[in-house]
């Protein structure tokens, strides 16, 4: 279910491209929305759980054009969801740096373990370590 009508954004490119039979594409006015103003909106927990729920259910979860068509897509002005977008953009690199960071620290610390306490800290404590 938390795959179905997930959105994503398909920007210009030179390279031929197929889409399979489940995606439905969607051509926003870029004179009312900005796309990427409504990929993040479309992302939200509160959107993801309206297209989960007009979603069919069988054997693979589903949700049809006209469905997706129904759902309310509020237009503030193109400033405000420029402001929007740069906005979430500039917190999802904040969050991928600090990620990386981790990763970082994590292997200062791992590198300063065996330092300390050998090279082969898993021999030492077991596989399990």
């Amino acid at each position: 279910e938390e795959g179905v009508g997930f959105p994503s954004l398909m920007t210009v490119s030179d390279e031929a491209v197929v889409f399979c039979g489940f995606i439905i594409k969607c051509s926003p006015n870029k004179e009312r929305v900005l796309p990427a103003f409504l990929l993040h909106l479309l992302r939200t927990p509160e959107y993801r759980g309206k297209v989960v729920g007009l979603s069919n259910r069988a054997n693979i979860t589903n949700i049809s054009q006209d469905s997706l068509k129904s759902l309310p897509i509020p237009l503030p002005p193109l400033a405000t969801q420029q402001a929007i977008v740069t906005e979430i953009e500039a917190e999802q690199a904040l969050v991928a740096a600090n990620r990386e960071l981790i990763t970082r620290f994590e292997q200062k610390i791992q590198a300063t373990l065996a330092r300390i306490w050998g090279e082969n800290t898993a021999e030492s404590f077991g596989e399990n370590a």
